[in-house]
């Protein structure tokens, strides 16, 4: 990292950050360095018999933000995934309204046609290829 003391001395707010840190500039960039490194192999893993649960308030706020992430994890057959777009189709969704959402699937859990639709393994991602699909497009 090519921070020099010079480039600290022109930030006021760098200068006092480094100040309040109490280390030297060198040992501090190194610091920084080491974390970014570990936090980017971190998120090069892939990570196997996981399910994952994608949100989003823009339909396409997962392709922008982590898409080569979210490739490389539905990759691996055993991880499980589920992606939920919560938009209004205009700049964003309200508390109130995805409050009033959660409250319809709350009530929809607890109906017979959930349980009908359970018990017939509707939303079973174990299916029979191709079967299992058509059988659920039947909506």
């Amino acid at each position: 990292i090519e921070l020099t003391p010079d480039d600290v001395a022109a930030s006021p707010l760098a200068a006092c950050a480094v100040r309040r840190a109490g280390r030297p500039l060198e040992q501090l960039a190194a610091m920084v360095r080491d974390f970014l490194v570990a936090k980017i192999e971190r998120g090069c893993q892939t990570r196997s018999d996981t399910t994952f649960l994608h949100t989003e308030p823009h339909h396409d706020d997962i392709m922008l933000g982590y898409l080569p992430s979210v490739l490389r994890d539905t990759r691996v057959p055993s991880n499980e995934h589920h992606f939920v777009c919560g938009t209004s189709g205009f700049n964003s969704v309200s508390n109130k309204h995805m409050l009033t959402m959660l409250s319809r699937v709350e009530k929809f859990l607890r109906s017979p046609t959930w349980k009908r639709l359970v018990a017939e393994d509707y939303y079973s991602s174990k299916g029979e290829g191709e079967a299992a699909l058509d059988f659920r497009r039947r909506d």
